[in-house]
């Protein structure tokens, strides 16, 4: 796992964490537009790089990691978590761990726990990646399906290389830790400002995890992006998505000054 940090000179510090078959570098023309007033930690998570050797493990450790080297860094304190999709997943488990003081979250269409038996659960990975391993042999399906023929075409050109890298240990742990990974019980209570975006056009995929955070997460946000999908507005217009996270990230601000 890799940290890409841009804008160290600024104090208030944004996290973010992409999504799974993504690449860091997706989500670099909204840090360009973040780093003119805040310090941003870009996170590479394990086995999404060309031939990154390291693996995915589970949504558990990946949020443990990312919080001790966080900490080792000095920054017990992030102004803005983002994650996106499963990085979304590993934002919440951040949250719950509560290791540090985080005045913002965007769970952006984070994917929700769904605790299977273990063998649904092996059959559902199973189907999930032999849909993976056909893109990967032909690429022509990952620009016909959706949400991916909606993106900008070099973003969708990074999922296809960050595919044909991946080693297939990564593949499948990935699929299966994204049902089945652990949250406690019950949500510690917390301060921060928790927002959950999704895609106009998602919406009835996001049903069960709607569902999830709103019961979950106490005093949690929705926040409806018109006419987009999956993830679909921080990749096709990153300088509108730095303006929405920077006016909720002020909103906090005053808020805890008041």
């Amino acid at each position: 796992m890799k940290f890409y940090e841009y804008g160290k000179k600024n104090e208030a510090t944004v996290v973010m964490i992409h999504g799974a078959f993504m690449s860091y570098e997706m989500l670099q023309p909204l840090a360009d537009e973040l780093k003119k007033h805040y310090h941003v930690i870009l996170v590479s998570l394990p086995g999404h790089e060309t031939k990154d050797e390291e693996e995915f493990t589970t949504i558990w450790n990946i949020a443990k990691r990312i919080e001790t080297a966080l900490w080792m860094r000095g920054l017990g304190h992030i102004h803005c978590l983002y994650g996106l999709s499963v990085g979304g997943a590993v934002a919440m488990r951040i949250l719950a761990d509560q290791r540090m003081r985080i005045d913002t979250a965007i769970i952006d269409a984070g994917i929700t726990p769904r605790p299977l038996a273990q063998l649904p659960a092996r059959i559902r990975m199973a189907k999930e990646a032999s849909v993976a391993l056909a893109v990967k042999k032909n690429p022509s399906l990952l620009y016909k399906t959706l949400p991916t023929r909606e993106y900008p075409k070099n973003m969708a050109d990074k999922i296809y290389e960050v595919l044909q890298g991946m080693s297939f240990t990564t593949l499948k742990n990935m699929l299966y830790t994204i049902d089945n990974y652990y949250m406690p019980t019950v949500f510690p209570r917390i301060s921060t400002k928790v927002q959950y975006w999704y895609g106009e056009e998602e919406s009835e995929d996001r049903k069960r995890d709607f569902a999830f955070v709103n019961k979950y997460i106490p005093n949690i946000t929705f926040e409806k992006m018109p006419g987009m999908n999956h993830g679909q507005y921080v990749l096709s217009y990153p300088k509108e998505a730095a303006q929405k996270m920077e006016e909720l990230m002020e909103g906090t601000r005053k808020r805890i000054n008041k």
